[in-house]
């Protein structure tokens, strides 16, 4: 579990400055240039007040600045709780994951990224991958929610290209 003010500040300071409203961004984001823009804020006193305002309901919410991300950002599935990691999509997070609701300060994960992958391609393609929620969303089956746990440690795990690593790992054959 990651201990950092670092994210908590981020999420809900960008949350609240609005990152989708172009009128935030001293250089508005544009289709010519969209690897540098947008840039820079267009009310610098504005940011700063908005971030005194976030630390100051961080800490009256939890009682420090150093809460663990997982503490206040959790995933909830059928009988599985666990850690969160991600964010928003607005706040430039590769593992997207919005929260669905809060209850006593805690937001729970109810939608984002469903399946994630890496790539790597040359003379033999390596790929690490994960469906978040698994490949089930029945209650009784081994594969509801198998994957979750990788989701919470933001870990990915081995895809199998080739027909030899299919085969070997395999669990049924028709």
């Amino acid at each position: 579990m990651r201990t950092a003010w670092g994210p908590i500040f981020l999420v809900q300071w960008a949350g609240k400055m609005q990152p989708y409203i172009q009128t935030m961004y001293a250089v508005k984001w544009s289709e010519s240039n969209p690897r540098l823009t947008p840039d820079g804020l267009s009310d610098p006193q504005k940011a700063v007040k908005v971030l005194e305002e976030t630390a100051t309901k961080i800490k009256s919410d939890f009682g420090t600045l150093s809460v663990p991300w997982g503490k206040i950002y959790r995933i909830r599935y059928n009988n599985i709780d666990l850690d969160g990691n991600g964010a928003e999509g607005s706040v430039g997070a590769f593992r997207v994951a919005w929260p669905a609701r809060e209850e006593k300060n805690i937001s729970y994960i109810g939608g984002g990224d469903s399946w994630v992958g890496v790539i790597e391609f040359g003379e033999k393609i390596k790929a690490n991958v994960l469906l978040s929620y698994g490949n089930s969303t029945q209650e009784n089956s081994t594969h509801n929610g198998d994957q979750l746990k990788l989701f919470s440690q933001n870990k990915l795990r081995a895809a199998y290209f080739y027909p030899a690593e299919v085969k070997m790992h395999m669990k049924k054959e028709k």
